[in-house]
This record gives structure tokens, sequence and C-alpha cells, in this order.
């Protein structure tokens, strides 16, 4: 699948390139796809798959998902988990503290649980803290 490669500068939506990639991770929620690309985009598309929107946050690829009680959060190749700003399309915070690629994650209430290639799960509180990690 080729894409249109968009970066956001100083408020300004600049397409970059177009690029062959693939999806990597997948979420749905209330008529939205969210798809996470090799990349390390997020496309947001809307149920009729033609409208739709870029995330840019991560270094490499995304490798996780996870959408609740309108909260996204992403994992990544490059070890950092990204909740994100859905009203304006930009990172809201930045989760750093896995030593290898996040396999997985997962929203419980207002907490997150996160866990990497290597074994290790982490566990970040509702003020993103991170309070437990184990391995």
């Amino acid at each position: 699948q080729m894409f249109d490669i968009y970066s956001y500068e100083e408020g300004i939506l600049r397409k970059n390139f177009r690029m062959d990639i693939a999806i990597t991770a997948l979420e749905t929620n209330n008529g939205k796809i969210f798809a996470g690309i090799s990349n390390g985009c997020i496309i947001i598309f809307h149920s009729d798959l033609k409208e739709k929107k870029f995330l840019i946050g991560h270094h490499f690829g995304v490798s996780c998902l996870c959408f609740k009680e309108k909260m996204l959060v992403s994992g990544g190749t490059d070890k950092i988990i990204i909740v994100w700003d859905l009203k304006n399309f930009i990172p809201k915070h930045f989760l750093n503290g896995h030593k290898a690629t996040i396999a997985c994650i997962d929203i419980n209430f207002e907490d997150i649980v996160s866990g990497s290639t290597n074994g290790e799960i982490l566990l970040w509180n509702h003020t993103l803290e991170k309070v437990y990690g184990c391995k």
C-alpha cells in the first residue's frame, strides 16, 4: 500500500513523500480505525476509509495500540509509549522505561500496562508514573 507521508512543523502539515509501508498494529473504536505503521506514524481512518489523519511521534515502527475511554496509547519498536492528544493530533505524554520493543499495551481504568519483547511488564499509574515493573 502506498501512503502520502506528512510532517507537522510550525503548525503546518507538509506532504513529504510517498512510501510503501506495512500496517503493524490495528485498533478500532466508534467507527474509527487506528492503524500503526512501520515508519512510526499512526493513521486514523473513518469507517468509510476516505478521510484520514496522521499521528506522528514514534521514531521507528508502531508495534501496538490500545484505545479505551477516549484515550489512545501506542507502543513502538523505539521502546517508547505515547499517550495521544486526539483533539490536536499530537503526542501528549511520552513514557520511557522499557529496554526492548513494546509488544503489547492495555489500559485498565486510568492505569497503563505494557509488555516488551524481553519479558518485562511495566505498570504506569493515572499520573503516568512508572509504579511497578517485573521481568
